[in-house]
């Protein structure tokens, strides 16, 4: 099985850094995102865009490495076999919102748009 993992780190117009799905939480990748900016501190989202494990599995240790980052979810994040489980255990914290299939529907405003 191979399974080939990108990730996207978008500079927003206020400085700010927005990163889809995080990879691997190795020095190289944590050194190579906070350059697109001003360090650590600059990262103000991160984005779990699907239930797909390989897409989350990394979003605690990002989360962990940036503490002052929102979190942002695809909605369905394990929701099987079980559905109850807590987001301090999942992710290490509250997901701030959870995304939709449109901006006019969220009930979180999405700062981004």
């Amino acid at each position: 099985l191979q399974t080939p993992l990108r990730c996207v780190v978008v500079r927003l117009r206020n400085g700010t850094l927005w990163v889809h799905a995080p990879l691997a939480p190795t020095t190289e990748f944590f050194e190579l995102v906070e350059s697109c900016a001003d360090g650590p501190n600059s990262v103000a989202h991160v984005v779990v865009p699907t239930y797909a494990l390989e897409h989350k599995v990394f979003a605690k240790d990002a989360l962990r490495r940036w503490p002052n980052a929102s979190l942002w979810t695809a909605p369905g994040q394990f929701t099987f076999p079980v559905s109850s489980i807590p987001d301090d255990y999942i992710w290490g914290r509250a997901v701030t919102g959870v995304l939709t299939d449109s901006d006019e529907a969220a009930t979180t405003r999405i700062p981004w748009t």
